[in-house]
């Protein structure tokens, strides 16, 4: 507050809605867009046997897989856990693909049953690969391109009027939007349960993220970009008409135009047609199998964290 006279909070005239509908979170392999080995057999195999998968030799010959464990007291998949202790009545190793540095080939999946196989019979298991090793390069065509095809952003900027906007203008609003602060110096409209940001703003002009210290050094930007990448969005519909809210909301309160990404002015008619696009383009990724902003989506889009 003392550093802009005012408290920072929701203003409901304004407010973005805090509660939609997200994707259902996951935990485990994903069927759609990795190869899946899943160590099977009749008897629960000891913890003390199937951590070695994460040992270095293990680790580093099955190609550097996810590692996925239930015990008999989970009613889900988990990471596998470095522990020697207990057993596990499921085991899964799991392959992205697609991945930002190449894809996966039946040569490579064919080197990976190798391994599993190997280590499966360490242990009194066996390998069951899904999909199969000769359905890996018609997936990896057909992931490919839907990642290539439907990598759909969506961007817009808000110019003052006056040609620049102190920062310490701008947070009351985001506040009074229901935006909060991320960890890259944007400002994101994350509403609850949701793991990630439906849309950013970031500054335009020399300064590429906000700041207190911007705040207090009364730093002036040329405007805010707000946007987002529409596959690893949770929901794409809300997004785009909070982004339009929260542009309309700079322009009433700021002065100025919000722009689309052909510097157009967004009047009613290019707002509903943003709207429009965004839906379609929704509606194409659900048809193509990928529902936006699930776990399938991040990892297909963004690759593994690492």
């Amino acid at each position: 507050m003392d550093d802009f006279g005012v408290p920072l909070l929701r203003d409901p005239a304004i407010a973005l809605p805090e509660t939609i509908v997200l994707p259902r979170i996951k935990h485990g392999p994903l069927h759609k867009v990795e190869f899946v080995v899943e160590l099977a057999g009749p008897k629960t195999a000891a913890a003390a046997a199937v951590s070695r998968l994460l040992d270095y030799d293990w680790y580093t010959a099955l190609g550097h897989p996810r590692l996925w464990g239930m015990r008999p007291s989970d009613d889900r998949w988990q990471p596998l856990a470095a522990s020697h202790d207990g057993t596990y009545d499921s085991i899964a190793l799991s392959y992205p693909i697609i991945r930002p540095d190449g894809r996966l080939d039946a040569r490579a999946a064919s080197q990976i049953m190798e391994h599993a196989t190997e280590f499966g019979n360490m242990i009194g298991r066996r390998a069951m690969p899904l999909p199969q090793v000769g359905e890996v390069e018609r997936l990896s065509r057909e992931l490919e391109s839907i990642r290539d095809n439907l990598d759909v952003g969506v961007s817009f900027a808000f110019a003052p009027s006056r040609g620049k906007v102190a920062e310490r203008d701008l947070w009351p609003i985001f506040a009074a939007l229901g935006l909060q602060f991320g960890p890259n110096g944007n400002f994101e409209y994350k509403p609850l349960g949701a793991e990630r940001g439906l849309f950013e703003v970031l500054p335009i002009g020399e300064a590429d993220r906000f700041s207190l210290a911007a705040v207090r050094g009364g730093t002036q930007h040329e405007g805010v970009s707000l946007g987002f990448r529409l596959p690893t969005c949770p929901n794409p519909i809300r997004a785009i008409e909070g982004l339009l809210r929260a542009g309309r909301a700079l322009c009433e309160r700021v002065g100025g135009k919000l722009l689309d990404e052909n510097s157009h002015f967004v009047d009613a008619r290019i707002a509903q047609n943003s709207i429009n696009n965004v839906t379609a383009a929704d509606t194409t990724l659900r048809k193509a199998g990928v529902e936006p902003g699930s776990a399938e989506a991040v990892l297909l889009w963004e690759g593994p964290k690492t």
